[in-house]
């Protein structure tokens, strides 16, 4: 049996205005139109209070998310590609296996959040709050997290190849098979971490300038 799809601008139905009515309503409408393919790509909702929201598996394509409250939220799957969530508020929201490539979560909150095998490629998470969240199998590469509070994070086989880390807090993070190579950790809080680690992070970074001094002061 196939799938329907249903976006904003479905004829005669108003989307956001379900979703806008709040979770209990929202949760409940998608439980009777199990199979519906919620596309919501563009919407403007930002500011919004969509706490404890279901919109697993949905097309949020360049949405504005701006201050929007989503704490507790199911996200597991959606599509986030390029979407504005600065200063949004996703405490302990669940955006496993989501596809955030490009997003915007400068500020953002994600206290406790759940983004196993999420996609974070390039993203921008400046100064957002990452403390205790999982990112268990996670890709961020190329992302930008400097400033970013990552206290006691799940890292494990994470992926931050060439991610700017610089200033970010990584105090007490599990970072058993996590990636840093190329990413720039200068500033990084690794306090609690493994020692073991951290050493092979800095003889990466030792290398990266010895490579860079050689480069500039050979002859031309």
């Amino acid at each position: 049996m196939g799938t329907t799809a249903i976006g904003i601008d479905s004829e005669n139905f108003d989307l956001l205005k379900i979703l806008l009515r709040g979770s209990d309503d929202w949760n409940q409408w998608r439980k009777n139109h199990q199979g519906v393919e919620i596309n919501l790509k563009g919407a403007k909702l930002n500011g919004a209070k969509l706490n404890f929201v279901d919109l697993s598996g949905a097309n949020l394509i360049e949405v504005d998310f701006t201050g929007a409250e989503l704490n507790r939220a199911n996200l597991t799957g959606a599509k986030l590609r390029r979407a504005d969530l600065s200063h949004a508020k996703l405490n302990y929201a669940s955006l496993s296996s989501a596809k955030l490539n490009g997003a915007n979560f400068i500020g953002a909150e994600l206290t406790g959040a759940k983004l196993l095998r999420a996609k974070l490629i390039k993203a921008n998470l400046k100064e957002a709050k990452l403390n205790g969240a999982y990112l268990t199998d996670a890709d961020l590469s190329g992302a930008d997290l400097s400033g970013a509070d990552l206290s006691g994070a799940d890292l494990i086989d994470a992926d931050f190849i060439g991610a700017d880390l610089s200033g970010a807090n990584l105090s007490r993070a599990y970072l058993n098979g996590t990636d840093f190579n190329g990413a720039d950790l200068s500033g990084a809080d690794l306090n609690g971490t493994d020692s073991g680690l951290i050493n092979a992070i800095k003889l990466l970074q030792d290398k990266a300038l010895s490579v860079l001094k050689n480069l500039t002061s050979s002859p031309k």
